[in-house]
């Protein structure tokens, strides 16, 4: 394979319209911040990357009210997150905590990306260290949003991180069988554009 593919429509009937949810969820919450906020979730890779992970989530639990809520639910604490650290006085710790959270976020994605690449299929190890390495995320994550966020919105984290590292779904997540190898081939993909753009 001499080029990448063309990123595909992944979105079937029924599937949720990200890019609108983005944008209600940064009208809503960052209307009152300045300009730069407004551009989270605008571009083609997240898009994107988002449609598909909806896909992949929907496949594994087959519900479509429980996909839609949790894929919601991560463009709205992403945009808060955004929000927090673009538009507040943040205190060193939480920099530190900021830092760390990426690098564990990065983490995650090069080690699915080397797993998708890899021609072994035993997922093992690199399931455990994604495991980890978004847990870890998560923990970061609530350590910036304490003192900015309700407890619902916390509360709401919290279901996000333990769904998306819980062993089911990453075991599905590298099992490079279908009705998932295709769809995390394409997040893959997102990822290491992101990464290659500097925005992972």
């Amino acid at each position: 394979m001499s080029a990448q593919p063309k990123r595909k429509n992944v979105r079937s009937q029924g599937a949720l319209n990200t890019r609108q949810i983005a944008l209600r969820a940064q009208r809503k919450i960052a209307c009152s911040f300045p300009n730069q906020t407004k551009h989270l979730f605008l571009d083609e890779i997240t898009c994107h990357l988002l449609d598909t992970l909806h896909q992949l989530i929907w496949r594994y639990t087959n519900s479509k009210k429980r996909t839609d809520n949790l894929v919601k639910q991560i463009i709205k604490t992403n945009v808060k997150l955004h929000v927090i650290v673009m538009s507040t006085g943040v205190k060193q710790q939480q920099e530190e905590s900021i830092a760390e959270c990426r690098e564990m976020l990065r983490t995650a994605a090069l080690c699915l990306i080397r797993h998708v690449n890899s021609t072994s299929n035993d997922g093992a190890c690199d399931l455990a260290r994604i495991q980890a390495a978004l847990r870890t995320a998560g923990t970061f994550a609530r350590a910036i949003a304490e003192g900015h966020m309700s407890q619902k919105s916390l509360d709401k984290l919290a279901d996000v991180v333990m769904f998306i590292s819980d062993g089911g779904f990453l075991t599905a997540l590298t099992s490079k069988q279908p009705p998932y190898n295709h769809l995390v081939l394409e997040i893959a993909q997102d990822l290491q554009d992101s990464i290659d753009r500097g925005i992972l």
